[in-house]
């Protein structure tokens, strides 16, 4: 037969949780998004806003740690105070090939935290070339160049 162990004592916290002292905070600081997902289509400087807020009273600093190349936000890095913060995401996507891309950007705040936000991307073409008997024009998305060909 083993030997049996008391248990260790319970500790009432419900005062600390419950009590009269609202300012304790559990959690660490996060960044909460109006979208957790957001879908950019194929149009070049495609645009969308979400907004910034976060999970405690305080304000928090933050800043983008992490993004594809094809990703432009503004700002990259700020304070969230007691509004929600807008950031502005833009596609650049003229060097990216026909297709679907799936990537994250991370957001981290002061204290390490760090969030998520996926950003899904359809490129429907890439680079075109056309053809006729008395010029070639070769177009990526908006830039164009022509060259004259004689015979």
């Amino acid at each position: 037969m083993g030997n049996c162990a008391n248990p260790p004592e319970k500790t009432d916290i419900s005062e600390l949780v419950y009590g009269e002292d609202s300012s304790v905070e559990i959690e660490n600081p996060k960044i909460v998004f109006s979208e957790n997902l957001v879908y950019l289509n194929d149009d070049e400087g495609t645009s969308f806003e979400i907004s910034l807020d976060k999970t405690v009273s305080d304000e928090i600093e933050w800043e983008i740690t992490e993004s594809p190349p094809w990703i432009e936000l503004e700002p990259t890095s700020g304070t969230i105070g007691n509004d929600p913060l807008l950031i502005k995401i833009f596609s650049d996507i003229k060097d990216l090939s026909m297709g679907y891309y799936s990537r994250d950007v991370e957001f981290q705040t002061e204290n390490g935290e760090i969030s998520t936000l996926h950003i899904n991307q359809k490129v429907s073409s890439g680079p075109q070339a056309t053809f006729n008997p008395t010029s070639l024009t070769i177009t990526e998305n908006i830039d164009e160049a022509t060259i004259a060909l004689t015979p």
